[in-house]
């Protein structure tokens, strides 16, 4: 089933189904030229509309603002931090030398400077490979040595690196989390992603009398006074949408979960 939905979301993010008009048109081109022209209409508007930085907006701003985003100062203390992979591409020489910074990485240096203002004690790494190739360095790793770099001791960072998934990070790190006694985790990742995470979080980590406080990293979504500019289309719009639109995806595929196992 989340299979399923996973390839229909996929299906209807803008740029496939974008694709997919297109398709039918030039198909009709022949047969029906006044129903292909309106295919090849709906699929410029589908990709405009797909493409707007306002379409973002009205998208992400629920996601992001659902927990409050605060400054690391004022975050609570706890006695660990979590912080989830998505945010690096691991070294693979010769062709990447150094591991390379992802949009996402803003999670890492978050986590990081949560430590070091002496919220955590720990940082638990869950980052794995969903696409493992030889040489490929293990996003764990990467994510490791970003965090020595800003300052977090080696014998500080508890890192797993099999997780594929944020359900598998939540399994994968919940053993750890209890193996330092933890009652109270700091889960760091990004402000689209957190409403998710946490959701999956708290149900994976249910009985281990664990609380999981979020912590937003990676915020995006502007919500500026209206502009002409939040109607020109661009490719980080188009991404931005489309990240979004499968996060929803994600908290309708849990919600229909947990109605299904009631």
């Amino acid at each position: 089933m989340l299979d399923l939905l996973r390839s229909a979301v996929w299906l209807a993010s803008p740029l496939p189904l974008c694709f997919l008009l297109a398709a039918i048109a030039w198909m009709l081109r022949h047969r029906s030229p006044s129903r292909a022209r309106k295919f090849a209409v709906a699929a410029v508007v589908v990709l405009w509309v797909g493409s707007m930085p306002l379409t973002g907006q009205i998208l992400g701003e629920p996601l992001e603002n659902y927990y409050a985003p605060v400054q690391v100062a004022a975050a609570p203390k706890a006695d660990a931090i979590v912080v989830l992979g998505g945010a690096l591409t691991g070294a693979q020489p010769p062709e990447r030398p150094n591991m390379a910074m992802g949009s996402s990485a803003d999670r890492v240096w978050q986590a990081a400077a949560l430590y070091r203002a002496g919220k955590a004690p720990w940082v638990i790494v869950a980052a794995g490979e969903r696409h493992p190739e030889p040489g490929l360095q293990i996003e764990a790793e990467a994510i490791t040595e970003m965090l020595l770099a800003l300052g977090v001791p080696r014998e500080r960072i508890l890192a797993e690196g099999k997780s594929q998934t944020t359900r598998e990070n939540a399994a994968n790190t919940r053993a750890i989390a209890t193996g330092l006694s933890a009652r109270r985790v700091l889960l760091v990742t990004s402000a689209q992603h957190l409403p998710r995470a946490v959701r999956v979080f708290e149900d994976e980590w249910k009985g281990t009398g664990v609380s999981v406080i979020p912590f937003a990293a990676d915020v995006t979504a502007d919500d500026e006074n209206f502009t002409l500019s939040v109607l020109i289309p661009s490719v980080e719009a188009l991404r931005y949408v489309t990240r979004t639109l499968k996060e929803y995806a994600g908290l309708g595929a849990l919600v229909i979960m947990e109605a299904v196992t009631r």
